[in-house]
């Protein structure tokens, strides 16, 4: 028998809140807890998640004092309070379609898998669909994600997520509690943005993965979520946790080095030639065995678009 802990963290997301719950209370799946977790929210939403304190199936409403400043606190203090082997990270932006429990269990039932996950529509602010997320991995051939498959985690480690993060929203994904360790947060907290892909890859390296084709998550696409951030403080901040990652992938799985060498690329773009000798935090490059060599790389690199634009103006 599936039993599911489910984990509503929260911020900021008042707008969204009901429907949130909406899709989760009325399931057709019903044999779950439900853990609200509000991250010092300033616009209502801590009231909303009051609402459903009492229902028989919230096990803990909780409020922090302050505000964590990582959205993974909340997913480490959900996952440490969940009751449960199967955790399911419902966040309170998005919304599910009533049968996502029903649909994933019933795929998994008999397959030897830790970690599984639908596919996903993105909508706006209101909830109208704007695509399906079969786009965002169109540039893989074939596009697997055209049907259901389970695999190897280490193969589609190596296959895929080594690439970019093929699992994009975590309110579409089930995973076994059992899988996280409790060494994997001593990362992840350091972690704004990305800490889901390196999670995801921890996670996935010793099981198998399963994928349902059918588009049962709905994932929220506003102003606030980190993949519309235009500010580049935070863009170089997230360029540098997808560094650090493929890093992490480079040292212990095969990795393709075209895939390193064009975030690299990516990643230099986002600085100029002062911040190489800068204090910026972000350009400390302590943690890489070869400091000499990813200088000269940057060098070269600014060097090649220096050279590159001459050559443009005089033709």
């Amino acid at each position: 028998m599936f039993r599911i802990s489910i984990i509503v963290p929260c911020y900021n997301h008042a707008l969204f809140l009901r429907q949130r719950m909406d899709s989760i209370l009325n399931q057709t799946f019903n044999n779950f807890e439900i853990i609200l977790l509000d991250d010092f929210s300033t616009d209502g939403s801590w009231e909303i998640l009051k609402e459903f304190e009492y229902h028989p199936k919230v096990s803990h409403c909780i409020r922090n004092k302050s505000n964590s400043g990582s959205p993974f606190r909340q997913w480490k203090k959900g996952i440490d309070l969940a009751q449960n082997e199967w955790i399911w990270i419902a966040e309170s932006d998005d919304f599910s379609d009533l049968n996502f429990l029903k649909n994933i269990l019933k795929f998994i039932k008999d397959k030897d898998v830790g970690f599984l996950y639908c596919q996903s529509n993105d909508v706006d602010f209101n909830g109208r669909i704007i695509e399906n997320r079969i786009h965002w991995t169109d540039d893989f051939k074939p596009n697997i994600w055209t049907d259901n498959w389970v695999i190897p985690g280490k193969y589609f480690i190596e296959k895929y997520l080594c690439y970019k993060n093929v699992i994009p929203n975590a309110s579409a994904c089930l995973f076994r509690k059992s899988l996280v360790k409790k060494q994997f947060w001593d990362v992840i907290l350091n972690f704004s943005f990305c800490g889901d892909w390196y999670l995801w890859i921890l996670i996935l390296k010793d099981v198998n993965i399963g994928f349902l084709s059918l588009s049962n998550n709905y994932f929220r696409n506003h102003s606030s979520v980190s993949r519309n951030h235009n500010d580049l403080s935070k863009k170089r901040k997230r360029i540098y946790e997808e560094y650090l990652i493929l890093i992490f992938i480079k040292s212990n799985f095969q990795l393709n080095n075209s895939t390193f060498l064009s975030l690299q690329k990516k990643w230099f773009s986002l600085f100029s030639f002062l911040d190489i000798f800068s204090k910026n935090e972000l350009f400390n490059l302590n943690i890489y065995k070869n400091r000499f060599l990813l200088i000269l790389n940057f060098t070269k690199f600014k060097i090649g678009r220096l050279v590159g634009k001459f050559s443009q103006n005089r033709s």
